[in-house]
């Protein structure tokens, strides 16, 4: 767990962060989205957000070290869902793709020409490896939804218990050729996490700019991604957000939940 600015006076109280890597800010330059309010708001940012977590694994850390809010934001039902290609003991693979992650395309390359060129040609290698591995092997995911629906309930409702008003996003965009069958995925977890959430769910995908908004691989927000996001959540609280409004526009339709 982070604290940021702990030390100085912050009269609103705190603001609690739970998510995976986007929470985290991966690939942004300046503030990530949790900054951002807390900034606005004049809040101290308790962040609980790690690359690759699980909202169970964001459960046992607040578990662990409890602390009252007057916000909390939820960002998970984004890695849980997505679906990862079962990878045998005997396949030949270079050991680093085995971790967490590092079969999807890259979020952003290098500014040195040499290296870049070779970011790039590993990252189209090996999510197409991915992809190719997935239809062969099978796939799996990091919860299933009975888990994460539990969990992401007891993880709302311990920040209640400790007075923090608790906003839930929904998952932001994905594309289908990195993350074959996830958007589908993602949905399926989105209605699971809406029905939690009830009136201070905030849905991302289709809400900030697909894929404008986003990073290389289509997946992580870059740093508009993540202003947008903020200025989503802000207007969420202070009531001035009209339905499926994109930030700061009444025009930006809300995107379908049909069921397909």
């Amino acid at each position: 767990m982070t604290e940021i600015n702990s030390n100085a006076a912050h009269p609103n109280g705190r603001l609690l962060l739970f998510g995976d890597s986007i929470a985290m800010g991966l690939g942004v330059r300046q503030q990530k989205y949790g900054e951002l309010i807390a900034h606005r708001l004049d809040m101290e940012l308790v962040d609980y957000s790690n690359t690759g977590w699980t909202v169970s694994q964001s459960l046992s850390a607040f578990e662990r070290e409890p602390v009252s809010g007057t916000v909390a934001i939820i960002a998970h039902g984004v890695t849980e869902p997505i679906l990862r290609p079962v990878l045998p003991k005997w396949l030949p693979l270079p050991a680093r793709w085995r971790r967490l992650g590092w079969m999807d395309p890259r979020p952003y390359f290098s500014t040195r020409k040499s290296r870049r060129a070779a970011e790039i040609l590993e990252s189209e290698i090996r999510w197409r490896l991915k992809n190719v591995l997935a239809w062969l092997f099978g796939t799996h995911q990091l919860a299933s939804l009975p888990t994460y629906s539990k969990d992401l309930r007891l993880l709302k409702e311990s920040c209640e218990g400790l007075g923090a008003r608790v906003i839930i996003l929904g998952p932001p965009d994905i594309d289908d050729r990195y993350f074959p069958g996830s958007a589908y995925e993602q949905l399926r977890y989105g209605r699971i996490t809406e029905r939690i959430a009830g009136a201070d769910f905030v849905p991302v995908a289709g809400v900030v700019n697909r894929w404008g908004d986003y990073l290389a691989d289509h997946f992580h927000p870059n740093d508009c991604g993540h202003q947008a996001i903020a200025e989503l959540i802000l207007e969420h609280i202070h009531g001035t957000r009209q339905d499926g409004g994109r930030p700061g526009s009444a025009a930006f339709a809300r995107p379908s939940r049909d069921d397909g």
